[in-house]
């Protein structure tokens, strides 16, 4: 099963460094495209786009690069940590930092879904239309806490285990 997990925590790196790459690509070309881009979307729409539109999606672009990249640093660690569960020593003090700064990934991740949320409204704003639902999730948040007391349990285990074997 470890085996499997691995595996699918590969292509979910793969695929956040890939998303990465291709919107910080993206971000420009929009900007530098925007006249077609913004005809295309006016004609699809059937109505005319502002040109803070392109700017707005732009924008979108670089937040979800900087999300992935968090996100990919985040399943990094993750992958690290079950590796140390296939080794067979899971509670040792540098999985206990990874839980931490899983723990601070996930609150980054918060930070950026608050310009991503006002970027969102921009965009529906621009767009006419009231759809969007971005912004802080509770669930990021109790996964950020979670995090936090594990990492607490992880580093308490580990010092306990060495202080144990210390005294054998």
């Amino acid at each position: 099963m470890l085996g499997t997990v691995r595996f699918l925590l590969s292509i979910g790196m793969f695929l956040a460094i890939g998303l990465t790459i291709a919107d910080l690509v993206a971000a420009p070309i929009v900007l530098i495209w925007r006249q077609a881009i913004l005809g295309e979307l006016s004609r699809r729409s059937g109505s005319h786009l502002p040109a803070q539109l392109a700017y707005a999606i732009s924008g979108a672009q670089f937040l979800i690069a900087v999300a992935s990249l968090l996100a990919f640093q985040f399943i990094r660690k993750l992958r690290r940590i079950i590796d140390t569960v296939a080794d067979g020593d899971p509670f040792t003090p540098a999985n206990a930092v990874r839980l931490n700064e899983m723990a601070w990934l996930t609150v980054a991740m918060q930070f950026v879904a608050i310009p991503a949320g006002a970027l969102a409204g921009w965009v529906s704003a621009l767009a006419k239309t009231r759809d969007f639902h971005i912004g802080i999730s509770l669930s990021g948040v109790l996964l950020a806490l979670i995090l936090f007391v594990l990492a607490r349990i992880f580093r308490t285990g580990a010092a306990m285990r060495d202080e144990l074997e210390g005294t054998v």
